[in-house]
């Protein structure tokens, strides 16, 4: 079988709901964690980095709550809560979910909207100012290609 992924080989992520388990969601997100805290380290784009370090993060967050509940309420409750995270991911309808969990928090979407306009309007100031690449060209030892595919 190939790999998916690099880390199917360690812990890979669960396939189904039968397999979403706390154990199999702790094992995944530990490894992930991990392996986006070397890369935050080796990587020396800024910007992959932020997003290494935030996976690293939210990794600890899952591995952290999943293995509390385990402990505290049993295996029994931590995998039904897993499996529950595991549909919620792979449902695609995370933002809805979170409107609700917003509303239900008392918190204002409209401010929340109003904070997004401002990170949005600061990411795209720091892209009009940056160096935009230059055209690549095809190396001097390589033929080029006709651009109809011929």
């Amino acid at each position: 079988m190939t790999a998916k992924s690099p880390l199917d080989n360690i812990a890979r992520y669960p396939e189904n709901r039968e397999q979403a388990d706390a154990d199999a969601l702790i094992r995944y997100y530990a490894a992930f964690g991990e392996m986006h805290a070397h890369l935050a380290q080796a990587l020396t784009d800024p910007e992959w980095e932020k997003k290494s370090i935030g996976h690293v993060v939210y990794s600890y967050m899952a591995v952290y709550l999943l293995s509390e509940l385990r402990e505290r309420a049993g295996y029994r409750q931590a995998d039904e809560v897993a499996r529950e995270m595991w549909e919620d991911l792979e449902g695609g309808a995370l933002p809805p979910i979170l409107w609700e969990y917003v509303s239900e928090e008392g918190l204002s979407h409209e401010a929340i909207a109003v904070a997004a306009k401002e990170v949005e309007a600061n990411i795209r100031a720091k892209a009009e100012d940056a160096p935009k690449p230059e055209a690549a060209s095809v190396p001097a030892n390589q033929p080029e290609l006709p651009l109809d595919g011929a």
